[in-house]
């Protein structure tokens, strides 16, 4: 089973403080890791952190036990991949042509019967076949997110890291992209991270929590123990009402913000 771990990372922008301070945490089983914090906390800096987009200051990432500077670029490509929060497209490109440059870590655009094949179970998988041979910029948002989440698992990754794969959607599409992930874990047995600010949505679907504050990890635990109404409160300064049943956690916001946010 692949690994993926952070051992105490820092990175800052050029002339900024640090964004992170001394990361630590390590994945190693198919699970749907939630990253949650305020707006400008470095959840969507994290994830660039982790498939080397973002060079670290201090700390090592590894993956598979292996720092992940000593990979090329093709070969981290083929293990990670990156959903990003816009899923705009400027050029005319059909979904079976935008997915297949998931496949460009193996074959630099000159596409094999092993690349269509893996796009198409990619495209299977994220109910696309109907929309294989449409422009891509013609489709809805939760469409276009579908697009980019098989693009991704062309791949054929061990670990996909999103940010924010809900912000754009509605509701009802947030669940269908939630359980899709979900069944993407199950069957391809991979690890995904995603940034995330909806809390409700985070507790019926995360197996895992990673709350950052003021650039470190606070909180790193299971759903349950980590989406308490105190600790909420302390990370977002709202009020809320929390409850458990069968195993999921349930948030309701209460409308009323705390004068104070200790620390934030």
């Amino acid at each position: 089973m692949s690994r993926i771990e952070a051992k105490n990372i820092s990175f800052r922008y050029k002339g900024n403080k640090n964004i992170l301070q001394a990361i630590n945490f390590e994945l190693h089983e198919p699970c749907l890791v939630g990253l949650l914090g305020p707006n400008g906390i470095g959840k969507s800096t994290l994830l660039k952190c982790l498939n080397g987009i973002c060079k670290v200051e201090e700390g090592k990432i590894y993956f598979d036990q292996r720092d992940i500077t000593c990979y090329s670029l093709k070969e981290l490509a083929q293990s990670i991949a990156y959903v990003p929060q816009n899923t705009y497209v400027r050029f005319s490109v059909s979904v079976m042509d935008f997915v297949l440059m998931g496949r460009i870590p193996y074959s630099s655009y000159c596409y094999c019967s092993k690349d269509y094949e893996a796009a198409r179970r990619a495209i299977e998988e994220t109910n696309l076949s109907a929309y294989q041979e449409k422009d891509v910029r013609k489709l809805s948002g939760g469409e276009r997110q579908r697009v980019f989440v098989a693009r991704a698992l062309a791949g054929m990754p061990k670990v996909i890291l999103m940010d924010e794969p809900t912000s754009s959607l509605d509701i009802k599409n947030s669940l269908n992209m939630l359980n899709l992930i979900k069944r993407l874990i199950r069957e391809r047995e991979i690890i995904v991270v995603m940034t995330i600010h909806d809390l409700s949505l985070a507790g019926l679907f995360c197996d895992r929590i990673i709350m950052l504050k003021n650039g470190r990890i606070w909180k790193d635990d299971s759903a349950v123990a980590t989406l308490t109404e105190e600790n909420i409160k302390a990370i977002y300064g709202v009020n809320t009402r929390v409850n458990i049943k069968q195993g999921k956690v349930y948030v309701q916001l209460e409308n009323k913000i705390c004068d104070t946010i200790e620390d934030i």
